[in-house]
């Protein structure tokens, strides 16, 4: 992707002290969709190699940097609304639910109009990711 290889020069011109991130949109659609849709990617290049993402969205208007940085701010609301209100998660900020419960050993497997994860077994807030994920039953399946 031309993009990829626009950020990586970039990381490589700058300090190499901070990560360089880039935002592209495009229209496409994979081969066993029904119709074209809009693709955000999110591009960064650190002292640690490189890293794409990408999300698909519906709403045509909006950058595409506002519109990435809006999806993981819901993402993570959402996750600790679902947590119980006696939960010390309840409150906690975004970085500590991103350490405790999403950057985990998790194992992704992207299908068509769904992605999964295969948890590890055994890992220090288990409990509590298992009773938010049972309130919120789309992402768990």
């Amino acid at each position: 992707m031309k993009l990829e290889a626009n950020t990586l020069a970039r990381f490589e011109t700058s300090s190499k002290t901070n990560k360089v991130r880039r935002f592209k949109e495009f229209l496409d659609g994979a081969g066993s969709w029904s119709r074209v849709e809009r693709i955000i990617a999110r591009v960064e290049v650190g002292a640690q190699g490189s890293d794409t993402r990408f999300i698909v969205t519906d709403p045509a208007g909006g950058k595409a940097k506002a519109l990435y940085a809006a999806g993981a701010y819901w993402m993570m609301w959402g996750l600790r609304a679902a947590m119980p209100k006696r939960s010390s998660f309840a409150v906690a900020l975004f970085d500590t639910l991103r350490l405790r419960l999403i950057k985990i050993a998790t194992r992704v497997v992207e299908m068509k109009t769904e992605i999964r994860l295969h948890l590890p077994t055994s890992y220090p807030d288990q409990r509590i990711l298992c009773i938010v994920l049972d309130r919120i039953p789309r992402l768990a399946t």
